[in-house]
């Protein structure tokens, strides 16, 4: 499936009023990719997905992504994902998202020195 299958898939179920906005999203998002990509890629990324479920008797917010997933696709849920943000991050900047998470910068750069100042 193509990105613009996904898109036109996740456009189908909206009302009016929120494919405008979607798409309206989706230019800002690539406006901003645009800009960001004009400028020298480091090529590390920090993007936010969005997930919104639809659910009856059942409340997924103790569930795995995967398991979500699986019920948007072959059980009871609908569901739709949305990218939120798509960011060009330097070094440093991964390195303070990565230990944000809990995670060491090594998980990228095994050369990393988190003692350096910055």
């Amino acid at each position: 499936m193509t990105a613009i299958d996904t898109i036109r898939n996740d456009v189908t179920n909206l009302s009016e009023t929120e494919q405008v906005a979607y798409l309206n999203l989706l230019k800002q998002q690539i406006a901003e990719l645009e800009a960001s990509t004009s400028q020298e890629s480091t090529g590390l990324f920090r993007t936010v997905i969005a997930v919104e479920v639809l659910s009856q008797g059942v409340d997924p917010s103790d569930m795995s992504l995967a398991e979500i997933e699986y019920e948007m696709t072959e059980g009871s849920f609908s569901g739709i994902t949305y990218t939120q943000s798509i960011q060009v991050v330097s070094q440093d900047e991964m390195a303070r998202l990565l230990s944000n998470q809990g995670s060491d910068a090594s998980f990228f750069f095994p050369e990393y020195d988190s003692n350096e100042d910055n």
